[in-house]
């Protein structure tokens, strides 16, 4: 029997409430799913919009270095392998491409590059199967600003070579490493994001370990554009409520007036709800953020499974972060994102 990572999904989809995913969601992410091999991703997940009634979420699926899915997407791997409608698409090619360069040891991609997160928009009825294509990047502190963001820069242009067939482009570089070597001494580069389907001339920067008096502080500095006033007193309110928050910010032909607020706390993604699970959610339902329907459905998600295939599986499910959206002239968001880590042995490493 050839299994895909539908088989995956299916282990899950009875802990998914409507209120989450309404059927016509559930039914599209199977059929994109089928397209992937059982051994993709090790882990998968949604993004919900929490204080929208409408059911459907956004769909992801993280790729880590050295893994059996980086294989595959590079079409590298001797047995298992995309879906047709994958390898015939002419982008999803250069994605695997993308993922060719990223497995040669000698490629800055390879040194620079820990792990892909592939993101699938719902578009009305269906999901695009052209991904958001984000990347993580070594974690290291770099007193050097300049010489990061030289590299960096490098990184952009190699993946916008192979996507888009172009260097990354000068003016969006220049704000981009304007950003960078005006980052705080504590302040990490986690990730950057390529909107690609959304058709979005700009990267998504996310930024770590900040406080938020010194992130502002770091706003102020680089001329974001946005209403610090509109965002500043909740910022301070979840900092006092989770552990962390990792900063996202849009960056065009200029810095735009967007900002994201990713919450973490390590207690949140557990695979047990316990009484954190509780507090937060309730304190996320009295700011407004959070509909009751949807507050259940996340509760409803969490906790873990095992079911055997051609060796025992692990689910382990919960609420990975949440994230607080401010767009100008928008209504301020929270986005909640839940998912499933996949092990092939039985462990209580979450």
């Amino acid at each position: 029997m050839k299994y895909s990572l539908l088989d995956h999904f299916s282990v899950i989809e009875p802990c998914i409430s409507p209120s989450l995913m309404d059927k016509a969601s559930i039914d599209s992410v199977k059929k994109l799913c089928a397209l992937f091999p059982f051994d993709t991703a090790d882990d998968f997940g949604f993004e919900s919009r929490l204080g929208n009634r409408e059911a459907f979420c956004d769909f992801m699926l993280q790729i880590k270095k050295g893994s059996k899915g980086a294989l595959i997407l590079a079409e590298q791997d001797p047995i298992s392998h995309l879906d047709d409608l994958l390898l015939e698409n002419p982008f999803w090619k250069k994605i695997s491409h993308l993922f060719a360069a990223w497995n040669n040891p000698d490629h800055i991609l390879s040194k620079m590059v820990v792990d892909f997160w592939l993101e699938f928009d719902w578009q009305e009825t269906s999901y695009n199967i052209i991904p958001n294509i984000f990347f993580g990047l070594q974690n290291e502190n770099h007193p050097d600003r300049l010489a990061q963001g030289q590299s960096i820069k490098q990184v952009l242009d190699e993946i916008y070579n192979i996507l888009f067939e172009i260097p990354f482009p000068v003016n969006m570089a220049t704000v981009v490493n304007s950003c960078i070597i005006n980052l705080p001494e504590e302040a990490r580069i986690r990730y950057i994001g390529f909107m690609v389907p959304r058709k979005t001339e700009a990267v998504r920067l996310e930024i770590s370990h900040p406080d938020a008096e010194t992130f502002f502080n770091y706003l102020q500095k680089i001329g974001w554009p946005g209403e610090e006033e509109v965002i500043r007193e909740q910022t301070f309110i979840f900092s006092k409520k989770l552990d962390s928050i990792m900063y996202n910010l849009n960056i065009g032909k200029e810095i735009l007036p967007y900002l994201g607020l990713e919450l973490f706390s390590k207690e949140l993604r557990k695979s047990v709800c316990g009484p954190l699970h509780m507090e937060v959610l309730d304190f996320l339902a009295s700011q407004s953020l959070l509909l009751a329907s949807k507050r259940e459905g996340l509760i409803r998600f969490i906790g873990r499974k095992s079911v055997s295939f051609l060796y025992p599986v692990l689910y382990l499910s919960g609420i990975n972060h949440f994230k607080f959206a401010y767009k100008k002239n928008k209504s301020l968001e929270l986005k909640g994102y839940f998912g499933t880590m996949i092990r092939n042995r039985l462990d209580d490493s979450r």
